[in-house]
């Protein structure tokens, strides 16, 4: 099977993440919601410059782990950071869960973000060689 574009895997995984909603996650008692800021972050860098297709792509391919990452998570690591946002200083609860799936095969660490008077939100994924952190 040749390997998609760029704009194909957006316009796929687009679909698919659409359709994820919301996945509830133990350690921190919320749903965790997959909006536009997770896309976003997967799309662009700060300053809203385009990633490179190589980003692009490798984020994607993640994206689909999310889900059962969050949904199987027992820990969570968090880290509240004062941000500036609309010249407005705000504090940005980040949190971290990790988790193994593909028949303990890959390992992730998904990072869940929360503006004050907001859900959290999907922010990032990222992939593992290993199980590497312990809460």
């Amino acid at each position: 099977m040749p390997k998609k574009t760029t704009r194909q895997l957006i316009d796929s995984v687009k679909k698919q993440y659409k359709l994820i909603g919301s996945v509830y996650c133990k350690p921190i008692k919320a749903r965790v919601i997959f909006n536009r800021h997770g896309w976003n972050h997967a799309m662009y860098k700060s300053g809203g410059h385009r990633r490179n297709d190589q980003d692009i792509q490798m984020r994607l391919n993640l994206i689909p782990y999310a889900p059962e990452v969050i949904r199987q998570a027992m820990h969570a690591k968090q880290d509240i950071r004062e941000e500036t946002t609309n010249a407005k200083k705000i504090f940005v609860t980040y949190t971290e869960v990790r988790g193994i799936v593909d028949n303990r095969t890959k390992y992730f660490t998904v990072v869940i973000r929360k503006f004050p008077d907001c859900e959290y939100h999907y922010y990032s994924i990222k992939k593992h060689k290993a199980l590497i952190w312990r809460p």
